[in-house]
């Protein structure tokens, strides 16, 4: 990869879907390389889903080769244990990117919704049309809310660690909130 280039793995954790995503960018373009979920049964041991996410992300990893990771910070559960569950997730996923080096980064999901679409009370719907626009993704309708929250979880890293160049004028943001602030018109 050259010097302007970087690859991230966004991941969604859930303990029935994790999404997530590859998003490489060379010299300010950022490109989807790679979207999904890991879609796991309800009537298998939490334990053995943790192993199964592990070894999804670790092939994802082996096979892509991202230098960050950036993550889905918890934030609330309607109950104790449906947080333990996610957090473990987190935790498994957190571990496959240290045994592989990677650089971790953990984003609330105000924020990761502020920094995509300006707003960060966004709707899951808004999310996902938001990043099909951003990225020219057109998706099938069963693309499930997980694998764009993952997209907008690596475009959130994206946006915090890059400027941001427009293409048409060639203007340079030093954030993504302040494309959003200067461009309201291209905001879903």
């Amino acid at each position: 990869m050259s010097e302007k280039s970087m690859k991230i793995i966004g991941i969604d954790p859930g303990t029935l879907f994790t999404g997530y995503c590859i998003l490489e960018a060379f010299n300010n373009n950022p490109k989807i390389v790679d979207f999904g979920i890991i879609k796991l049964r309800s009537n298998i041991s939490h334990f053995d889903r943790l192993k199964i996410i592990a070894d999804r992300i670790q092939e994802l990893i082996k096979i892509n080769k991202p230098q960050d990771l950036a993550i889905e910070a918890p934030f609330y559960g309607k109950n104790a244990q449906s947080m333990l569950k996610l957090g473990r997730t987190q935790g498994a996923i957190i571990a496959m990117a240290q045994i592989n080096n990677l650089n971790i980064y953990e984003y609330s999901p105000t924020e990761v919704k502020l920094s995509v679409t300006g707003y960060g009370n966004a709707s899951k719907q808004q999310v996902s049309k938001t990043v099909c626009k951003l990225l020219g993704l057109t998706l099938k309708k069963k693309t499930k809310y997980d694998a764009t929250d993952a997209i907008a979880i690596a475009l959130c890293h994206y946006y915090k660690t890059n400027k941001i160049i427009d293409n048409t004028s060639g203007k340079i943001y030093n954030s993504w909130a302040d494309f959003v602030r200067n461009n309201p018109h291209l905001v879903v």
